[in-house]
Order: structure tokens, then C-alpha cells, then sequence
């Protein structure tokens, strides 16, 4: 517990509160803060703004209340706390973009408020927050006396320059004349207000949507909401997503966004707050959309020419396809532009089926540099060709026409994948993921009615079976399937086929078997009849033969037996001469 415990003054920004609260206890804001930081979070001199930010993040917010006697409610009052609290998607506040750009990350100050108060106002770190309402008067962000910037890392309890040590408050203020902007500033100073008070209530990214929505609705009501947000400049599909909880990547609503909107329709936070959609409202534009509305589907990869423009996803011809697990699957679309497909999952929200969102944002998260695996080494293959800022690449083009003629003339993946061309698998992945192929596949995905004709293709393999034996060749899966034109899987999942292939080849190996143990034998007699004039050891049959004696007692053991056998006839008949 601190010996001398201060009160924190009215907008006060937490910073500001611990650098007084160090000083009257005459240790620095560094010694203090390393006292009552978070054990898990490592502290940054040139980020100590943080502390306004996120402090339960930054802070042990049990520790600094015993040692300031102030409830954790007072505590968080004084940081931007509560804005989080209460339309953050993410329990962790730092993984919101709520509030990006909002919070200056070089402080403004009001003069004539430090020279009659001296402490830093939470308001002043407002990046919209343009002046000073008590004393009309623009904020400051430099040091008047030596037109330095100011840094908040630098500057201490006493709000001194810290290039001339200056007091910041002796610094002369500009007057604002502009009763409009002092009217705009004024409403904006409200419902940051509200915004900062202590409160409970939390409101999730659909409920603030469907505020959202249904206030324009009640705004324009001679017109569609489509066209009633194009009005507010709000994307209507965005924010359709956001309000039905069918978006990819769940997010917060920007905060910013939520009051430009209000004020252009003044409307007070507060009154926004309290709105209630309609049960009608909410199960004409929400719920109950049991046929999904694909105008209003569109690409949601972020390097896509065409993110989020409607009207350009294309059909796969999938409309519905149940997994083991139960999940559900409805109308595959396919981005031309990209390559990405979607689903509708049961709920109604779109879905990329690849993994290619998920990968794009872990590729981001390492550089752009993958850690080779399967998974991975795919995702980084399709976008090689995409993110040429990332990736340095040479596309053939004579290669990448032969691939595509492949595919057109339904050559499988399988067989292109051992084409002799490919320097690695790497490249082949780099082809195989180009935006032209994937077009193609998707084409000639809905262009191939008829699938295979099974009996006919039973017919083909049993003759090419008994061609291979007759000619005595040897049989394996590659070959077969390429013979037959199937993909070496597809030949392994059809059970007629596949059984009739395995019956053929352990006949064949039966076979071979047979003819290799004849050839044995007759290397056994051959040996001892070239060396009928000596005694020989069985080790020297093994030796002649070049097999070991514990892989025939495995394959083939009545040879063992022969050559133990034959091994003493001869050398008893030597004895007896």
C-alpha cells in the first residue's frame, strides 16, 4: 500500500493519475508500474500509453487497487475500459479492432486546463476530440515554446517539455469562433461520456447490427434498406452478415462507424442503446431466411480483385451435401476472380471451403513464410501466384496450357502429378493452384454430366489384367489405373474393380513364386554337380544361390530342407570313394 494515496480527478487519464501517485511517493513511474504490472505482460517504456488502453491487460488490477484504495470500478473508468467492455466481440480486449484510430497516440493538451489543474484529461486522447469545450480553445500537440512534439513516455508528473522543460501550460491556446464545430465537439463529448461511465450492459456485434439496421429502417422507410444504407454510406451486405451472425471472421462493429451514423441521424447513443427491433422487422431481415439470398453473396477473401462485390460468385452446381458428422453443406459458389468456393453451412453463413482465408491470415501472422507442412505447403501454393508482392514466381505458360488441356480433357490430378516436367512437388502445387486451372476445374465440374461407366470400365480391366500377365508384366496400382484411364484412388475405392485387380495379382505372385523356386532348385543341382570332386558346405549353396538361409525358412523352407539334404548325399558320396 502506497503511503500517500491520491483521489483521481474528474476525466482523469489513468497515466496521468499513476505519475502523480509515484511522484508524492518518490518513485518513478517505471518502479511503479513494474510493481503493479500483469506478471504475464512485459512492459515497454515507449508503450506506457497502454495503460489507458487496455489496462487490464497491461495491470494486476488487484494489486494497484490494495495499494491505491480505489475499487477496480474507478480504476477502469480512468482507461478506455469500458468502450471495450461494452461492444467487443473478443474477451481479450487487445484482439479488437474496435477502436483503431480512435486513440491518439500522441497527446493534445488544453493549456488553460494545466495551468488551473495540472493533470492529462482521458478526452484529450480522442483522435475527433479537437478542442477543449471549457475554455473553447483548440488542444495543442506540441510544445509552444520549442515546437517539439510531445511523447507520453516522456513526459512526467509535472507536464514539462521534455526538449526545453517548459511547464506545457504556460504554452498561449487559439480561440474557436465556430459555434458549429463547438456544437458537433459538444455532442461528441456526450457520448464519449456515456461511453466511458460505468455500466454492465455489453452488447454483441449482431445486436449493435441489427440496431443499426433497424434504424436506417425506420430512417428511409419509403425505401429498401438496401438502398437506405447505400444513403449512410454503410454496407448493406457487411452489415446483413454482422446483424444474422454469418460472417467468417467474427469482428466488433467500429465504434467509429456506430457514431458517425448516429450523428448523421441524430440520434443519441443512449436513445441508439435502447432501440428494440420489431419482431417483424427481425424475422424479415434476420431470421426465417430459409432460402439464402445469393445477390447479396460475395467474395470475403481480402486479395481478391473483387472482395466484397456482389453479383460475381458462380454456382458449382452443389446445392446440399451432408458430412458423417451431420454438418451441412448447401449451395457451393465459386469466386472466378480467385479461386475461392463457398458454402452455406445450416445456419445460413458463408463459409470458405479450402482453408484459404484461415491460411491467408497465418501466412500474414509468420511473414508470409510457411512451415512445410501438407497443409500449409497447399495454402502457400495458391498464393504464390496471387501475392506477387510475397512471392517471386515464373509461370511457364506453355506448361500451365498443358496443364489446362489436361484438364479439359478430364486427364486426372493424380496423373498430371507425375508428369516428368516438375522440378518438386512444390511446383506442381504452384500450377495446380493457379487461378486458371481452378477455373477450369469448376467449369468442367459442372460441364461433366455423365459420371463413369463402371460395367464398361470392368470390362476394360479384366482385359488389360490379362494382358499383363499374359506378356508377364509386372503388376501394380499406377499402371493398371493409368492403362484404364482411372486415378490410381478411384481404382482403389471401387470394390469390383479393385478386388478383380488383387485376385490377378496374387495369382501373378503365386506365379512367380512358383517359376522363382523351380530356378532355385535348378542353381542348387547346377552347383553341386559343377563340384561333384569336393566336399562342400551348405554356406557355400547359400553363397552360390545369393540367399540368406533365414529368408527361405520364411518363404520358402522345404529348400532348406533340400539343400541340407543334398549338401550330405554328396559329400557322404565323395566319402565313400
Amino acid at each position: 500500500m502506497y503511503l500517500i494515496r491520491l483521489r483521481p480527478y474528474q476525466s482523469e487519464s489513468l497515466l496521468s493519475y499513476l505519475n502523480r501517485t509515484a511522484s508524492v511517493n518518490k518513485v518513478s513511474l517505471i518502479d511503479l508500474l513494474k510493481d503493479v504490472k500483469n506478471k504475464n505482460y512485459t512492459l515497454r517504456t515507449d508503450r506506457i500509453d497502454l495503460v489507458d488502453l487496455y489496462p487490464n491487460v497491461v495491470l494486476d488490477l488487484n494489486r494497484l487497487s490494495k495499494h491505491t484504495q480505489l475499487q477496480h470500478e474507478e480504476i477502469l473508468q480512468m482507461t478506455f475500459y469500458y468502450p471495450y467492455f461494452k461492444f467487443s466481440h473478443s474477451e481479450v480486449d487487445s484482439h479488437s479492432r474496435l477502436m483503431k484510430g480512435i486513440v491518439r497516440k500522441q497527446p493534445l493538451y488544453c493549456p488553460q486546463c494545466l495551468l488551473e489543474h495540472n493533470y492529462i484529461r482521458i478526452f484529450w486522447k480522442l483522435n475527433d476530440m479537437d478542442i477543449c469545450l471549457e475554455h473553447k480553445c483548440y488542444l495543442i500537440s506540441i510544445c509552444m515554446s520549442c515546437k517539439s512534439p510531445i511523447n507520453y513516455f516522456k513526459l512526467d508528473y509535472r507536464n514539462c517539455c521534455p526538449w526545453c522543460s517548459v511547464f506545457l501550460g504556460y504554452s498561449s491556446s487559439v480561440a474557436v469562433n465556430d459555434d458549429s464545430l463547438i456544437a458537433k465537439q459538444l455532442w461528441l463529448f456526450t457520448q464519449w461520456s456515456k461511453l466511458l461511465n460505468i455500466s454492465q450492459a455489453n452488447y454483441t456485434p449482431e445486436e449493435v447490427a441489427q440496431k443499426i439496421a433497424f434504424l436506417i429502417h425506420e430512417k428511409y422507410q419509403d425505401i429498401t434498406l438496401r438502398e437506405a444504407c447505400e444513403n449512410v454510406s454503410i454496407d448493406y451486405q457487411e452489415l446483413m452478415q454482422t446483424a444474422r451472425d454469418t460472417q467468417t471472421i467474427k469482428k466488433s462493429i467500429h465504434l467509429s462507424k456506430v457514431l458517425n451514423l448516429i450523428s448523421r441521424l441524430h440520434v443519441d447513443l443512449e436513445v441508439f442503446l435502447s432501440i428494440q427491433p420489431t419482431k417483424e422487422f427481425i424475422s424479415k431481415y434476420i431470421k426465417d431466411k430459409k432460402d439464402i439470398d445469393f445477390n447479396d453473396s460475395s467474395c470475403i477473401a481480402p486479395w481478391c480483385s473483387h472482395h466484397q462485390r456482389r453479383g460475381q460468385l458462380k454456382e458449382t452446381g452443389t446445392n446440399y451435401k451432408k458430412l458423417k458428422d451431420g454438418s451441412v453443406q448447401k449451395r457451393y459458389l465459386f469466386c472466378p476472380h480467385c479461386g475461392c468456393t463457398y458454402f452455406f453451412n445450416a445456419s445460413g453463413k458463408q463459409v470458405e471451403r479450402d482453408g484459404f482465408l484461415k491460411g491467408y491470415y497465418e501466412l500474414k501472422e509468420k511473414g508470409f513464410k510457411g512451415l512445410g507442412t501438407p497443409n500449409i505447403k497447399i495454402i502457400e501454393a495458391y498464393f504464390r501466384t496471387r501475392l506477387t508482392s510475397q512471392y517471386e514466381v515464373l509461370i511457364d505458360d506453355n506448361l500451365l496450357k498443358r496443364f489446362i488441356n489436361a484438364i479439359e480433357n478430364y486427364i486426372g490430378l493424380n496423373q498430371i502429378k507425375e508428369w516428368k516436367c516438375w522440378v518438386s512437388e512444390d511446383e506442381y502445387l504452384m500450377y495446380r493452384y493457379h487461378n486458371d486451372i481452378l477455373i477450369i476445374k469448376n467449369l468442367i465440374r459442372r460441364k461433366l454430366e455423365s459420371r463413369i461407366d463402371y460395367d464398361k470400365k470392368f470390362t476394360e480391366l479384366v482385359k488389360v489384367l490379362e494382358q499383363f500377365k499374359s506378356n508377364n508384366l509386372s503388376l501394380n496400382l499406377n499402371k493398371i489405373s493409368k492403362a484404364i484411364n482411372l486415378s490410381s484412388s478411384t481404382l482403389r475405392s471401387w470394390d469390383k474393380g479393385y478386388s478383380a485387380y488383387v485376385i490377378v495379382k496374387k495369382q501373378q505372385k503365386a506365379e512367380h513364386l512358383e517359376q522363382w523356386i523351380e530356378d532355385i532348385y535348378t542353381s542348387i543341382n547346377t552347383f553341386l554337380s559343377t563340384n561333384n570332386e569336393k566336399i562342400i558346405l551348405m554356406k557355400d549353396i547359400y553363397n552360390f544361390i545369393g540367399i540368406r538361409q533365414s529368408y527361405l525358412l520364411k518363404v520358402a523352407p522345404e529348400i532348406t530342407n533340400y539343400i541340407t539334404t543334398k549338401s550330405k548325399e554328396h559329400n557322404t558320396n565323395l566319402k565313400r570313394l
